[in-house]
Order: C-alpha cells, then sequence, then structure tokens
C-alpha cells in the first residue's frame, strides 16, 4: 500500500506502459496518507547460520537482545521482522 500526494489514478496508471515485470493498480482516493507505523506488510526473515559462540546461553542471549532492541536497518523502514534460525 502506498500513498502518492495531489496525484490523478490515470497518471498512476499510465506507469503500467513503462513498468516492467511489475503492475500498479486497485488505486483509490483517501483524506490522509500513511504514517510510519500504519502500514506492517512488509516481512523479513533472518536466518544465522554457522553461528559460533563459547556458549548456547551466549547465542540466546544475543537473539532475545536482538528481538528486544532491534538492528540498524541499512535498507530503510521496512515493517515487521520475524527472527528464524
Amino acid at each position: 500500500m502506498v500513498t502518492v500526494f495531489k496525484m490523478h489514478t490515470s497518471r498512476l496508471a499510465s506507469l503500467n506502459n513503462r513498468l516492467i515485470g511489475i503492475k500498479v493498480g486497485d488505486f483509490c482516493y483517501v483524506n490522509d496518507g500513511l504514517l510510519l507505523g500504519q502500514f506492517l506488510g512488509n516481512q523479513i526473515t533472518i536466518t544465522l547460520r554457522g553461528v559460533v559462540a563459547d556458549s548456547l546461553d551466549i547465542i540466546k542471549e544475543s537473539a532475545d537482545a536482538l528481538g528486544k532492541q532491534g538492528f540498524l536497518n541499512y535498507f530503510g523502514l521496512q515493517g515487521t521482522v520475524i527472527l528464524s534460525g
């Protein structure tokens, strides 16, 4: 879901003539734009392999800290993160 400020749906639909591999559609007009935290549709799975540590407790503590405190996201705002391992 994306909101676009002051743009007619016909202009957005015309992007389909130029986009390769994706299509845009299902447009509607809304009164307010999306705010940070309103859309939780993205999910990212992080899989850790080959983790080396002195003990399993250190790995568990680190995973708990990651789940509680998060991590630096170099790719911008992404939404919900699911950790698996």
